[in-house]
């Protein structure tokens, strides 16, 4: 059975009052607002001449937050063939996919899948992106585009994500990019030390970054069947060590 369509709140307005709202806790209640925030909640709420939407059969819920997407990623599931269970498969094939992708495919794919979140009330996205070889700083121009575009939608927040961090070569490129990528405008210092040769290494290149530049940390942890693993108590240790930055 379809459900029917949720009735249109549309933009903000000086006065709108949502009758008949289910609450989280199962109960019944009005909702007034004011502009952009709730003024007030009860029952048998005066109009005050305002617009008025009778929500009587819908939960009336804070909108959700997604704290992990890759949106640079978004809708490719169907480009890149790997077998599943294989991380590091599917690290390399889409290393070599990100080679030909341009700025604007990305944007296009990354807004269209922030829309779709933003369809359904996601009001709040955290996505990483890849900054590295084959692909640059090209992601990150693209995210930050989107984030602009769908400033008066959704915050997005943008975690450039690049291994590996340390050594020279490679690693010696990728940090040169993370700092450019801090430069253009990124929110967040990510990594995934587990990849890393050194991933101690790289939790504390990642922690410098953040503090040179007063950003938070985002990193992937733990992906790994490592038994001697000790990078969530590192990462902790060098967190709690006087890091004045969110982690």
């Amino acid at each position: 059975v379809r459900p029917a369509p949720v009735p249109a709140l549309g933009a903000a307005k000086e006065m709108l009052l949502i009758r008949n709202a289910t609450l989280p806790d199962g109960s019944s209640a009005d909702v007034r607002l004011e502009g952009d925030s709730i003024a007030e909640v009860g029952a048998g709420i005066d109009a005050e001449g305002g617009d008025v939407v009778d929500l009587a059969g819908y939960v009336l819920l804070p909108a959700p937050a997604e704290p992990h997407a890759h949106l640079d990623k978004a809708l490719t599931s169907g480009r890149v063939t790997v077998q599943p269970g294989d991380l590091e498969g599917a690290i390399a094939a889409w290393h070599a996919e990100r080679r030909g992708l341009a700025v604007e495919e990305i944007s296009a794919r990354a807004e269209a899948a922030a829309v779709t979140s933003l369809e359904r009330g996601v009001t709040a996205i955290r996505t990483h992106v890849d900054v590295g070889e084959g692909i640059e700083l090209r992601a990150a121009q693209a995210l930050i585009e989107v984030r602009e575009r769908l400033g008066p939608l959704v915050d997005i927040q943008i975690v450039a994500l690049s291994y590996p961090l340390t050594g020279t070569g490679e690693g010696a490129s990728n940090r040169e990019l993370m700092r450019e990528a801090m430069e253009l405008g990124v929110d967040v210092v990510g990594g995934a030390p587990h990849i890393d040769p050194d991933p101690l290494g790289q939790m504390e290149f990642c922690l410098d970054l953040a503090r040179e530049y007063e950003r938070p940390v985002d990193l992937h942890m733990d992906e790994h069947m490592r038994a001697s693993s000790v990078d969530l108590v590192d990462l902790a240790r060098l967190a709690a060590d006087g890091f004045p930055c969110p982690v």
